[in-house]
């Protein structure tokens, strides 16, 4: 750290202590060492922490899913009783009582031309969010569900292909067609959530001085392209803050959001249980 080190959701220095979770940006020095230019921390309180794509806002109860690419605490992670021919359950998060926040990584979303709104009015499943808790409890589709302290938007990356260009203040626009295999389209038509998008297929993507560009392709119609940022859904369509642009993986350009899972991608099914709730079960393994 320096005298220039960013702090979020902290005063300083001072104020971390062991155990918390951090989530910090580095400068790599001559010597090898890393420099911390940003610390943020979501919730001090924090005992567990789960990171990963939302699967499901339940259009009846508050409680969103989520797949854990990444989880850290002392997590009571059960499968359903380790029974042959049963799946993992995505676990459920009571966010009734959560604060909803945007990581801090990004300085320039007061720049953006449209509201950067991250709330639960908003939220979609497809975003990547950090969800801390002091709990987790995995009881089953039925509840009770995890407690949610916070719910953090945080960055992603999509692949996708420019369709169009435009420019929006100091933005360049660019329209972008998701590939089939992009959480986006595939959870868009799941039943038993309010379906909030209304062209979950493209993505408008803002790229301005703060984006970094490492890719050979050129940024124009035609080129695949892999984009990495904040997802928001600003009043059902997708718009990403982007931060990094990189050569992307060619694929077959979509007609519309598809209402099969694409092969070999984690989708889940929600089916009827205790109390007129809903169960949610993955047709894959979970990755941890």
């Amino acid at each position: 750290m320096s005298n220039a080190t960013v702090f979020q959701g902290i005063s300083d220095f001072s104020a971390l202590s062991a155990g918390m979770f951090l989530n910090l940006d580095g400068a790599l020095q001559s010597d090898g060492s890393l420099l911390a230019t940003r610390i943020e921390v979501e919730n001090p309180n924090a005992i567990n922490v789960f990171t990963g794509p939302i699967m499901s806002i339940d259009e009846i109860i508050p409680v969103v899913q989520l797949y854990g690419r990444t989880e850290l605490g002392p997590l009571l992670l059960n499968p359903t009783n380790n029974q042959p021919g049963q799946y993992y359950e995505f676990p459920g998060f009571d966010f009734s009582q959560a604060t909803f926040l945007v990581s801090g990584q990004f300085t320039n979303l007061s720049t953006l031309p449209f509201v950067p709104s991250f709330n639960s009015s908003s939220f979609v499943a497809g975003q990547n969010v950090d969800v801390t808790s002091p709990t987790f409890k995995m009881i089953g589709g039925s509840g009770p569900y995890t407690p949610a302290e916070t719910l953090t938007l945080i960055p992603q990356t999509i692949d996708g292909a420019i369709e169009g260009v435009s420019t929006a203040g100091n933005f360049t626009v660019y329209t972008v067609s998701l590939a089939d295999y992009d959480l986006f389209p595939q959870l868009a038509v799941q039943q038993g959530q309010t379906t909030v998008l209304t062209d979950p297929s493209h993505v408008q993507v803002y790229v301005d001085n703060n984006t970094q560009k490492l890719n050979s392709q050129a940024l124009a119609p035609g080129s695949t392209l892999r984009f990495y940022g904040l997802v928001f859904n600003d009043n059902g369509t997708l718009r990403m803050d982007c931060r990094q642009v990189s050569d992307g993986v060619a694929f077959s350009p979509q007609a519309s959001a598809s209402t099969r899972p694409a092969s070999g991608i984690s989708h889940i099914i929600q089916r009827p249980a205790p109390a007129g709730l809903r169960q949610i079960i993955a047709t894959t393994g979970r990755q941890r």
